[in-house]
């Protein structure tokens, strides 16, 4: 009888050979993995939501040290904002959201 040539058998399947600590620390090497990969993405974009007060005209962009800046719409007036941002990396801008008082319509239709 002729033994069985060995190109009909199948490889040896890796994770039958390997032992149940060696699965251990591969599921926790992967997990790590995907913690840190997570924290990372989290960490280099931090959101930060920016609110415009729609009561006041006028807001005082303020620039930080650091390259970061932020948006302070608390002012009635240019004169208000400007002696504000005096001496600061700071500019003053018409707020974009500031509801101003619309005309009151005349009875007609807007087309």
């Amino acid at each position: 009888m002729a033994p069985c040539p060995r190109s009909r058998r199948s490889p040896p399947r890796r994770d039958i050979l390997r032992s149940e600590g060696q699965r251990k620390v591969e599921v926790a090497m992967r997990m790590q993995r995907w913690i840190f990969l997570s924290a990372a993405i989290l960490v280099m974009t931090p959101a930060k939501a920016q609110m415009y007060d729609p009561s006041f005209p006028v807001c005082l962009q303020v620039w930080q040290w650091g390259g970061g800046y932020y948006f302070d719409c608390s002012y009635t007036t240019w004169d208000q904002c400007r002696a504000s941002g005096s001496g600061r990396a700071a500019m003053c801008l018409v707020n974009p959201y500031w509801n101003r008082a619309q005309p009151r319509s005349s009875g007609g239709r807007f087309y």
